[in-house]
């Protein structure tokens, strides 16, 4: 999207994020993507409580996580972050 309109979408730089977090160079991961740092979590989470899907904790998980409300906050925050990396060049 870079090469195409001159604008970073809220993705770029995950792939170098995602290398450097690896190699545990934390600093320089969110360098590439501030966002991220955000979205990972929560989807490590919530791919991780299908694990434990037949169990309480599994259950309760999903319950907090994966309801609407976090689902709109989280694309409302991919939009906001969207301007506010175009804005300041971040």
């Amino acid at each position: 999207m870079l090469a195409l309109t001159g604008y970073k979408c809220p993705g770029c730089g995950i792939q170098r994020f995602v290398h450097h977090l690896m190699h545990g160079e934390v600093a320089v991961a969110l360098r590439y993507n501030y966002f991220a740092a955000i979205v990972l979590p929560y989807l490590v989470i919530a791919v991780g409580s299908y694990a434990f899907v037949g169990t309480r904790w599994g259950k309760a998980i999903q319950d907090k996580l994966l309801n609407r409300y976090v689902a709109y906050t989280y694309i409302a925050l991919y939009f906001v972050w969207w301007i506010v990396r175009n804005i300041f060049d971040l």
